[in-house]
């Protein structure tokens, strides 16, 4: 059915999959991921994983939640085979302790003496 070149079906259609995606907030989030609270806050502070935060809650739909499992698992597996190809072990970090190593340390304190 259309109506003023709308496709009514689809446009239903597409109003459904808006309201019926799955959200987490952080904690079901880093349970998702397999990884801790502040882990996952590390990774929405980085820009890694996108969320956006309502009142006092982060949301995150499971659709950025499994887009971010997929890269991670491209990526992970090129590394994995390009070593494999060199005849080597791969190293593969993981993107929380890639994140963690970005962290500006601490500036060094003058010596009491």
């Amino acid at each position: 059915m259309k109506e003023a070149g709308i496709d009514l079906a689809q446009f239903a259609s597409r109003i459904a999959q808006h309201i019926c995606q799955p959200t987490y907030g952080l904690a079901g989030a880093a349970t998702y991921l397999n990884t801790s609270e502040t882990s996952a806050r590390a990774l929405i502070d980085s820009g890694e994983l996108a969320a956006s935060k309502h009142g006092r809650e982060w949301v995150i739909r499971k659709v950025v939640l499994d887009a971010y499992l997929e890269r991670l698992e491209r990526e992970q597996t090129e590394v994995r085979k390009a070593a494999l190809e060199q005849g080597l072990r791969a190293h593969v970090p993981t993107a929380v302790s890639a994140v963690r190593s970005r962290r500006r340390m601490p500036p060094k304190l003058p010596d009491l003496v």
